[in-house]
């Protein structure tokens, strides 16, 4: 089973979902390149409202979201809630999988957000994050999974919206020519990114057999872009993802019929997969690799500091490189600054390797082997060994991974690096390109520092990764958002580079 997975395409396709409830907290009547987050969306008073959706992949029913907008007076306070919940069944290897995400965010009386909560559930994996507002723009936020607890206080701008799903889009006087930009705060990686709206233009689209008017809004976040049709009345009739992913507004009937239909939709891997356009597929085993893709203008950011890939050329939408497979051993180099060395050492809610149970295991796989490369070989070896490979869409930490003892590429990679930094051995994170199937398919693999940069891939169990590991984005959560850009818009030529 060499398709896998990685977190970042999960992330990826609930940012497209989420998209829109980040859109609705736009106020209308409001024309300035930023606004003041939700002060400027209900400055107008809030609207009392709810809306159902559909989620379809390829006219496949698949899930629902249902939206709801709300204003209370609790013990002399008003507070508006923005809640949503979303349901989806995936399919994911052969497998269906379901996903369920509730979000909830409330606001005072002055339209600044007090708390959020985000649940994000697939079996066996579970995570739950809350914020309550302490001092200042400073929240105390709590991330929870089944085997890890932890605190943390960040700062959320007062412009900022809460990352959340779905909902409708209050954009009913955004007249084509018109762009809005807002601030969002994502509560999985902790990060704020901007947000961008784009009127292009007025048109018809026909929905349950009726002609309704529209206008097209294109929605930009993090690279990615989503088209929506938008009714005069501001709520969302349609959003088309790059991928294949359809929402279109129903009555809840409807919306939770598309829920329970369960049938078999088409592989998400698939749809996100890169076809090769020219040239034939690599072997996994490759040891030189000449590559070009194209199709994405977020190309042109791609970083060039990856281990065995040399750019060749960059164009407006495209990038050129030539890899090499990874080597046995690398010569000592000048080494890490002790700036770097505490990155690819540090602890995160996601890898916990200062946790007790991580380092225990860590110690037992490595048993007497000192060297760092060679402790690296001990726990790429009794990864591939014990975790089982099965499809995942959740988000748990390596905690929980080591502890369930299943997964995809993320779940593989995220434990080995929290068991590699536990033994003092630098470790990273890597999401980007494998061949499969006659095309390229997203996956996550890891690298550790030993004279170098070494990579391996526990998942497919290769002590070394050829050159057909096409490294696109490092990093937990917020720097995989990278692919943002990339999903569903990718195409590759390529040829073998043995001989250059």
């Amino acid at each position: 089973m060499r398709r896998r997975l990685p977190r970042a395409l999960i992330l990826l396709l609930w940012a497209a979902l989420m998209a829109r409830l980040l859109a609705q907290e736009v106020f209308p009547g409001f024309w300035r390149t930023r606004l003041a987050g939700y002060r400027d969306r209900f400055a107008g008073g809030p609207p009392l409202a709810e809306q159902w959706l559909r989620i379809r992949v390829q006219d496949t029913p698949v899930g629902y979201s249902h939206t709801r907008i709300d204003f209370r007076t609790e013990d002399g306070r008003d507070r508006i809630l923005v809640e949503n919940r979303t349901f989806l069944h995936l399919a994911l290897l052969g497998q269906t999988r379901a996903l369920a995400v509730v979000s909830s965010a409330e606001l005072d009386g002055e339209h600044r957000l007090q708390r959020f909560e985000m649940q994000l559930e697939s079996a066996p994996y579970r995570f739950r994050a809350e914020g309550r507002r302490a001092a200042g723009n400073r929240f105390e936020i709590g991330i929870e999974t089944p085997a890890l607890r932890e605190s943390l206080s960040v700062a959320i701008p007062d412009d900022a919206i809460l990352y959340s799903p779905l909902g409708e889009l209050a954009l009913a006087r955004l007249a084509p020519g018109r762009s809005l930009r807002l601030r969002v705060f994502d509560p999985v990686s902790l990060s704020t990114a901007d947000l961008v709206l784009r009127a292009l233009r007025r048109e018809e689209i026909e929905l349950d057999g009726e002609r309704r008017a529209a206008t097209l809004v294109l929605t930009e976040y993090r690279g990615l872009e989503i088209r929506s049709w938008i009714a005069p009345d501001g709520r969302a009739l349609r959003q088309e993802t790059p991928f294949g992913w359809t929402l279109e507004a129903a009555a809840p009937e409807a919306a939770l019929a598309a829920a329970r239909a369960r049938r078999a939709a088409p592989e998400i891997l698939t749809l996100a997969a890169v076809p090769i356009a020219a040239g034939a597929p690599p072997d996994l085993d490759a040891r030189a690799l000449w590559v070009r893709l194209s199709g994405a203008p977020a190309l042109a950011r791609h970083p060039d500091f990856f281990p065995r890939q040399t750019v060749i050329a960059r164009e407006a939408d495209a990038l050129t490189l030539r890899l090499i497979a990874a080597p046995e051993r690398l010569a000592p180099e000048g080494g890490l600054t002790p700036e770097q060395r505490r990155k690819w050492l540090e602890a995160t809610p996601f890898v916990p390797s200062d946790h007790p149970e991580i380092r225990r295991q860590a110690e037992a796989i490595a048993g007497g082997a000192h060297a760092p490369l060679a402790a690296a070989e001990a726990l790429n070896e009794w990864l591939y060994r014990h975790i089982r490979k099965t499809p995942s869409a959740g988000l748990p930490s390596a905690l929980d991974v080591l502890r369930e003892r299943e997964g995809d590429c993320n779940e593989h990679t995220y434990l080995f690096v929290a068991l590699a930094r536990a033994l003092g051995i630098p470790a990273r994170i890597f999401v980007g390109l494998v061949p499969h199937d006659g095309a390229f398919y997203y996956h996550a693999w890891p690298a550790v520092y030993a004279d170098g940069w070494i990579e391996l891939d526990p998942t497919l169990g290769l002590r070394r990764v050829g050159a057909a590991h096409i490294a696109l984005a490092e990093g937990e959560f917020e720097g995989q958002m990278a692919l943002a850009g990339l999903i569903g818009r990718l195409r590759a030529e390529v040829r073998d580079a043995s001989g250059d």
